[in-house]
């Protein structure tokens, strides 16, 4: 029996690792060809200088997004250092503290992606945001659910609100 969950195990791991990107990932991928460029127009007088190209308005530089580091809060709580807490409650207190620190970061991060959006894409970010938030948070009652009533819930619960919310910091970053 052991001999056969592990031929599984295996089986299951060699056909799920291509899809994944864990193997074979490493090799280069090919890179386009270069654009072909146009032959530079001669003058049809030489004498005459080339004309200078008039240079296309561009639209302004957007304004940098402020980068995140997602995990790397330091939180200190009622004078316990949340990255050593000892107890339940401590934990279950840092938790909602941690996410609560996450969840402003996603905010902040979330309104400045939106400000360099042109005006016509930015209600389909709102609704994608939106469409998010409630995924999250119906995954982590669910996840959380599993240990009801049990001191760990609140833990489980804030535990996976943050790293959704971070999750999420790493894709509006991109």
């Amino acid at each position: 029996m052991t001999i056969r969950l592990l031929r599984f195990g295996l089986i299951l791991g060699v056909a799920i690792a291509p899809s994944c990107g864990w193997m074979g990932d490493t090799a280069e991928r090919p890179t386009p060809p270069p654009a072909a460029e146009a032959p530079p127009e001669s003058p049809t007088n030489p004498e005459e200088p080339a004309p200078e190209p008039t240079p296309e308005p561009s639209a302004p530089e957007p304004t940098p997004i402020t980068p995140f580091t997602p995990g790397d809060r330091d939180i200190v709580i009622d004078g316990v250092d949340c990255q050593n807490a000892q107890t339940q409650s401590a934990m279950n207190r840092c938790a909602e503290e941690t996410f609560k620190v996450a969840d402003e970061d996603l905010n902040r991060l979330y309104q400045q992606v939106l400000n360099q959006l042109p005006q016509s894409d930015r209600p389909a970010l709102v609704e994608a945001q939106e469409a998010w938030l409630t995924y999250r948070d119906d995954n982590c009652d669910f996840e959380a659910s599993l240990f009801e009533g049990g001191s760990i819930q609140p833990l489980t619960y804030y535990s996976c609100l943050e790293r959704m919310t971070d999750e999420r910091i790493e894709v509006l970053q991109q």
